[in-house]
């Protein structure tokens, strides 16, 4: 990592750090003052890098900074712009909140710190809309603490087009059939991560396998 960015990234983190993510240890944690916490960030930022220059993602959608895909007035990110570092981190700042509003309004009832991290992480990556309609939504609102919750974080390690690489991405015995995605080494990675800190509260990055 660049050592600019790198002093930013540090610099977000601890300014991060020294806001309250929960209430008061004196009172019952309230949901809605959780924030991502230092190593939902650090994850994020690992996993995200930092580009200051607009590319296509795996999925082939325009993003730019930390993973930003829209700028704060909602449009969209387009090929060929540039950003400084400083704009970098306040777009991951209005993505966090972002996103951290939208945990905070599907899930009513605390969670522990790491486990909030760790599905700030999954959402920052597949998007709101694919959240709300994912089976580790639908087991944390049963229950935060099931154990099949890790095996749902590791179904979203598919991006981008798989029905051309002589390759059999969904284990169906089918290989390149129409509108296969592609089993990513980096979305396994990172689901590993998340899961591990959803469940052990320890940040941990994984190999390929």
């Amino acid at each position: 990592m660049n050592k600019w960015i790198w002093l930013f990234a540090n610099l977000f983190i601890k300014a991060r750090s020294l806001k309250p993510s929960v209430s008061s240890a004196m009172k019952e944690p309230d949901p809605e003052e959780m924030k991502t916490g230092i190593n939902g960030i650090k994850l994020i930022d690992h996993f995200e890098g930092c580009y200051l220059d607009s590319y296509l993602c795996p999925a082939k959608v325009p993003t730019i900074g930390i993973g930003t895909t829209r700028y704060e007035s909602g449009a969209e990110v387009k090929l060929g712009e540039h950003i400084t570092i400083e704009r970098a981190y306040e777009l991951l700042e209005f993505d966090l909140t972002r996103f951290e509003f939208y945990i905070k309004k599907n899930i009513h009832f605390p969670l522990l710190q790491h486990q909030f991290d760790a599905l700030i992480s999954l959402v920052y990556n597949i998007g709101i809309g694919n959240f709300l309609k994912s089976s580790v939504l639908r087991l944390v609102l049963r229950d935060p603490f099931d154990k099949h919750i890790p095996k749902k974080f590791m179904m979203w390690k598919f991006g981008g087009d798989g029905s051309k690489n002589g390759i059999d991405d969904d284990d169906d015995g089918i290989i390149d059939e129409v509108g296969e995605k592609q089993r990513l080494a980096g979305l396994i990675r990172r689901r590993k991560a998340e899961a591990h800190l959803y469940v052990t509260g320890e940040l941990k990055f994984f190999e390929d396998e």
